[in-house]
C-alpha cells in the first residue's frame, strides 16, 4: 500500500492512500515548499511525491536541508513529463511567483511569517 502525508496551503495535515483511491495521482509532481525558518518559497518537481517530501523533511536533500522545516502550500499533478518541468521553470520566475501569490492569497495569508 502507497501512502503519504503533507501539509497543503493552510497547513491542514493531509494523508493519502494512493491504493485506495478511485483514480491514481499523474506521476509527476509540481509542488511548492514555504520555509518557516526563512519565510522563502522552494519550487519543485518529483517523479515521486511521498519520497520528495520524505527527503526534505529528514533534510536529505542539500537544497532545502538548512530551510527546515516546511509546509507544502501547492502542488500540481501533470501526466507528461515536459508539462511538469515547464511549469516549475514557470513558477520558479517572477511572473510565475506573481502568479501564485495571487491564487494562493487567502492561504499565504494564513501562514505563519508571511
Amino acid at each position: 500500500m502507497t501512502a503519504f502525508s503533507f501539509y497543503i496551503e493552510t497547513g491542514f495535515h493531509i494523508s493519502v492512500n494512493l491504493k485506495n483511491n478511485f483514480m491514481n495521482l499523474p506521476p509527476f509532481t509540481v509542488y511548492v515548499l514555504y520555509s518557516l525558518k526563512d519565510q522563502d518559497w522552494y519550487v519543485g518537481y518529483t517523479t515521486n511525491f511521498n519520497r520528495r517530501m520524505n527527503e526534505h523533511e529528514n533534510g536529505q536533500s542539500k537544497s532545502t536541508a538548512c530551510r527546515r522545516p516546511f509546509i507544502c502550500i501547492y502542488c500540481e499533478f501533470h501526466i507528461n513529463k515536459t508539462d511538469a518541468m515547464r511549469r516549475e521553470m514557470y513558477l520558479k520566475t517572477w511572473a510565475g511567483r506573481n502568479a501564485l501569490k495571487l491564487m494562493l492569497r487567502e492561504s499565504l495569508m494564513e501562514l505563519p511569517f508571511s
